[in-house]
């Protein structure tokens, strides 16, 4: 096992990217998942791992590539992630993977907030075009529920024409899900996306 992403970027010294939430832990194997701890199945090389105060973690350059990796799928979420950040809303992490358990991957979402098990989707205008769309779409979020996960689905509209009201909308979800703490137990996350950082206001 070693640490990757952001938690390897604190050991290995870079402070200056924040404290993970989570950490991120690559294991060749399949292992009981738990919280606080994002588990993604991924051999590394032994020349991309170092030892730090007996923690391995990866490389400098691996890391860094791990932190920039994957960047936002879509114009829609480009457009997403700047309206959050200039409205000070953080803590949430893009495309993110989330699983049911080890080995149970139910698919990646758009914005995770991971402290409130919050996740919105960003719907293009040709999302549901092709046949069974919809219906996959609804069984994931469905699975997802059923594990404690919020699902918010947002079309592209509000993004583009009503920003305001989408920031709005998030910002107002948020405060609902933080009242509604502690959060269930059952679902993970895994394989590390994309991450704001930071802490939500």
């Amino acid at each position: 096992m070693h640490l990757t992403g952001r938690a390897a970027a604190e050991i290995g010294g870079w402070t200056d990217l924040g404290r993970p939430t989570a950490l991120d832990v690559a294991t060749p194997r399949v292992h009981d998942a738990c919280r606080g701890v994002c588990l993604e199945r991924r051999r590394i090389p032994r020349s991309l791992v170092r030892t730090v105060d007996g923690v391995r973690i990866t490389t400098f350059p691996l890391t860094a590539l791990d932190l920039v990796r994957d960047r936002p799928w879509s114009r829609l979420e480009c457009a997403a992630h700047v309206l959050l950040r200039d409205a000070a809303i953080t803590g949430w992490r893009a495309n993110r993977a989330i699983s049911a358990g080890p080995g149970d991957r139910i698919g990646y979402g758009d914005l995770v907030f991971e402290d409130l098990w919050l996740v919105v989707e960003l719907d293009g205008v040709g999302h549901h075009s092709a046949d069974g769309d919809a219906a996959r779409d609804r069984a994931r979020d469905l699975r997802m529920a059923r594990l404690g996960w919020e699902v918010l689905r947002l079309g592209s509209a509000v993004v583009f024409k009503t920003p305001q009201e989408f920031v709005a909308i998030v910002r107002d979800v948020l405060r609902t899900r933080e009242r509604r703490r502690p959060k269930p137990a059952g679902p993970t996350l895994d394989g590390p996306r994309e991450a704001s950082g930071g802490r939500r206001v």
